[in-house]
């Protein structure tokens, strides 16, 4: 006889495999005219499209998308599509299993601030002047906050900033909850723009670091 519990158990899910490559039909960002534009609008520079290899697909499963890789020791473990038409609902899809996206590591000489952003955008205004990592949304799973964990360790973070879209202050201080016991860890609230990627087309481009700096200069002891 089967239970009602039995009857409504769900099957473990299964954690997504990492793909092997990018999607046959993704180039080179900067070098399709739809991907440049889409990437010129947000505010990012060739130097920039180069630096996160970032591609576009003008066909396949992954039409009209901006490609965003996301490697853990050069080893491709995830990539993101960004709908480039604002038209899907589901602006971003993933492939692969959500890894902490860190496309830049923190400086072992000198170490500074690590910034904790939502999206790659967000990353990508962040880091022109300081190391950033996104969760790719706002509830890090644990295998992220773990990852987090051994990059504050292995580069000696002093301290976290934790920059969420203004909507998402209270799923930010929730994070910060769980960083706190590992080092100093601070909410950013920006009234000026909705998010970090917001600044990647102001001028000067270093706004988002400015944002930053205020916040440091505000927690660091006199």
């Amino acid at each position: 006889m089967v239970t009602p519990w039995q009857q409504y158990q769900r099957p473990v899910a299964k954690s997504p495999k990492a793909p092997t490559a990018l999607p046959l039909e993704a180039i080179p960002a900067w070098i399709h005219p739809q991907g440049r534009a889409y990437l010129h609008e947000r505010g990012l520079t060739k130097d920039e499209s180069k630096r996160y290899n970032l591609h576009f697909c003008d066909g396949g499963a992954w039409s009209q998308r901006i490609i965003i890789p996301m490697y853990i020791n050069d080893m491709l473990v995830a990539f993101q599509g960004r709908d480039v038409t604002g038209t899907d609902p589901k602006r971003y899809r993933t492939e692969g299993p959500r890894p902490l996206y860190c496309p830049v590591q923190p400086n072992l000489q000198t170490p500074t601030p690590l910034v904790i952003v939502e999206g790659p955008f967000d990353a990508f205004a962040v880091l022109r002047t300081h190391t950033a990592v996104a969760t790719l949304g706002i509830y890090p799973s644990t295998a992220q906050i773990e990852t987090l964990l051994q990059l504050v360790t292995t580069y000696i973070i002093p301290a976290a900033y934790i920059w969420f879209d203004n909507t998402a202050i209270g799923d930010a201080c929730a994070l910060q909850l769980q960083l706190t016991p590992h080092l100093p860890t601070f909410v950013i609230v920006d009234e000026q723009q909705k998010d970090p990627g917001e600044y990647l087309c102001l001028n000067p481009p270093d706004d988002a670091g400015n944002v930053i700096y205020r916040q440091h200069f505000h927690h660091s002891p006199e």
